[in-house]
């Protein structure tokens, strides 16, 4: 490996270390799964037609505040 190569390697790998000190390339966050899944699951749900069918189920709870949260992901 070349010595400019190195050099630029390490400036990426310090640029992708989070505060939190995790490599970002390795984050669920920074790579956006959960964002993604969140659509995903919002897109099913939709086809689904869930929200009419939630209402039969008490004990799946408020599907507003549920739809509010998925909102939240997804952003």
């Amino acid at each position: 490996m070349s010595r400019k190569h190195s050099e630029v390697r390490e400036k990426v790998n310090k640029n992708l270390v989070g505060c939190c000190g995790i490599y970002c390339g390795a984050c669920f966050i920074y790579r956006g799964t959960i964002r993604q899944k969140a659509i995903e699951l919002r897109e099913v749900l939709n086809k689904e037609k869930f929200r009419k069918i939630v209402t039969v189920f008490d004990w799946l709870g408020d599907y507003s505040e549920f739809s509010k949260f998925l909102s939240r992901l997804k952003n």
